[in-house]
């Protein structure tokens, strides 16, 4: 597929007219999560869940990007549980964290005989919901659950370095920065964005400046009326943080200034599921929807207010997963409940 063609269709719809993705799989189960290596550009990891999540066996895919331009699998794990999310290793490049709905982690190396994972954790009392490693630090990971905490991993220890309390509720996201190697941002069914420093006890309250502390948190943002169930660093801005929740909206936080949102972002028929942004691009970041569509936002030419750049509807069912190729300008992927990963290119201004 031509790049030039998107520029056509850079925000249409889905069917005749719509985006078409460069490469398609199709998996056997729900797909929950995608995500590009951080080391080897063909690869990238899909968390995938039987019946919706609600019951049934889980399976982790590794797929490749042939020279071909079509996405194969080359490994596969299957688990007794749903997955919820995954992310790769930070560090070894053969190896990857899964969240399983009955509250455990699995830690995979694709390069094992068999199918068994390297490690394995069982602390969260509830599904794990969220895993995302520290791309500053490298060494620990962290955990997010319904059960309500947040947890700090280093995958050679056999229990957690660890765990942070606060969410009345479900935890939905726990997000590493990718500038602070000790900070990190929680959301969940609060309404609350929360950001955390690991350098300080869990119980520890204090505001270091940044606004009202809470429950170990250095700072507590009333994010959405709703729930949260996405947030995200943008990668050029210390202080910049986007949230997206049940209400539809995606917003735009200046840490500094918490007390109302820098932006808002408007477009999604129903709850926002997941936000990335760019590591390319300052201020652009993708989102995808229980609307079926995947939608990417940034400066605009009018003014250059942030709006959206780009969307697609290829998938027929909710949208669940999204990532940004860390290597490739404008090479994205997306999954969902359709059990499908698709990969697209979009257009570049």
């Amino acid at each position: 597929m031509k790049r030039e063609s998107f520029h056509a269709a850079n925000t249409g719809g889905g069917g005749l007219g719509g985006p078409i993705p460069d490469a398609v799989f199709q998996t056997q189960f729900q797909c929950c999560s995608v995500e590009f290596s951080p080391f080897q550009e063909a690869r990238l990891a899909v968390a995938t869940a039987q019946y919706f999540g609600i019951i049934g066996n889980g399976r982790q895919h590794i797929l490749e990007i042939g020279p071909d331009g079509n996405l194969r699998e080359i490994r596969s794990f299957l688990t007794q549980e749903g997955l919820y999310d995954c992310c790769w290793s930070e560090a070894n490049q053969n190896q990857l964290v899964s969240a399983s709905a009955d509250g455990s982690l699995k830690l995979w190396d694709v390069m094992t005989s068999d199918g068994y994972p390297v490690a394995h954790w069982q602390e969260h009392s509830a599904e794990v919901s969220s895993v995302h490693w520290n791309q500053v630090v490298k060494t620990n990971f962290l955990s997010a659950s319904w059960d309500g905490s947040i947890k700090l991993w280093d995958p050679h220890h056999p229990t957690s370095l660890s765990t942070y309390c606060g969410h009345t509720g479900c935890v939905y996201a726990g997000i590493h920065s990718p500038r602070h190697p000790h900070r990190f941002l929680s959301c969940g069914t609060d309404g609350s964005l929360r950001i955390w420093d690991t350098k300080l006890p869990p119980s520890h309250a204090t505001s270091l400046g940044l606004g009202r502390a809470e429950g170990g948190a250095v700072q507590v943002v009333r994010a959405h009326e709703g729930e949260v169930l996405s947030a995200d660093w943008d990668k050029y801005q210390d202080f910049l943080v986007y949230t997206g929740g049940v209400d539809r909206s995606i917003k735009i936080w200046d840490l500094r200034r918490p007390s109302l949102p820098l932006g808002f972002l408007h477009g999604h028929g129903y709850a926002v599921r997941r936000l990335k942004t760019s590591p390319h691009q300052e201020g652009v970041l993708g989102s995808v929807s229980y609307d079926m569509s995947c939608r990417v936002w940034g400066p605009t030419r009018a003014g250059g207010r942030a709006g959206e750049l780009w969307r697609c509807e290829e998938h027929t069912e909710f949208v669940q997963g999204l990532d940004f190729h860390l290597f490739w300008p404008g090479r994205i992927a997306t999954c969902g409940w359709d059990r499908r990963v698709c990969v697209w290119t979009l257009p570049l201004p």
